[in-house]
Order: C-alpha cells, then sequence, then structure tokens
C-alpha cells in the first residue's frame, strides 16, 4: 500500500501546486479524486486478488492482528489437532 499512499500523496501534492502556481481552480477534480477512495479501493483489489490466488490453491487467507501474530501462530503450530489440510498464506505488511 505504500506506493498507493505515496501516488495519492503526490497527487494531492501536485494539485495544491497547481492551484497556488496557475491560480486555477481543481475543486471539482479534487472532489471527484476524494469520492474516488483511492486508498480503499486499491486495498479492496489487492485483497480480492490474493483471495482468488488462494482459493486456485485450495488455502485460504488466515485474517491475522498484527499484535499477537507470533504467539497465535505458535499456538497453531503446537495445537494438539493441527489444521491439517489448510494452507496459509501471509503477506508481508498485509493484515486483514
Amino acid at each position: 500500500m505504500e506506493p498507493v499512499n505515496e501516488s495519492i500523496n503526490a497527487l494531492k501534492s501536485a494539485s495544491a501546486k497547481l492551484k497556488r502556481i496557475a491560480d486555477l481552480d481543481l475543486k471539482e477534480t479534487d472532489d471527484a479524486f476524494a469520492a474516488l477512495n483511492a486508498a480503499e479501493a486499491a486495498e479492496q483489489r489487492f485483497r480480492h486478488g490474493i483471495n482468488e490466488y488462494a482459493e486456485r490453491c485450495l488455502g485460504s487467507v488466515l485474517p491475522l492482528k498484527a499484535g499477537d501474530l507470533a504467539r497465535r501462530m505458535f499456538d497453531a503450530y503446537f495445537s494438539t489437532s493441527p489444521p491439517l489440510g489448510v494452507y496459509w498464506i501471509l503477506c508481508k505488511r498485509v493484515f486483514v
């Protein structure tokens, strides 16, 4: 998501600079971009792609919470009834 957020910030910065330098009214453009909600749209598309890939591999995506991930992975690994047949897809910097 970092490249998406960087691009969003760059576009906002470019719009502000263009308004300042050329004294242009870009309210409609800014409003349309805000309505697009690019960060949320990109995240939804990414998660959809990950979920489709997991399904093709007969797996699933493990919902994660960053705070207790290590403990939950340890507990799952050493549990008395391991999740046989279940594949976990763990993506760096992606937490569901």
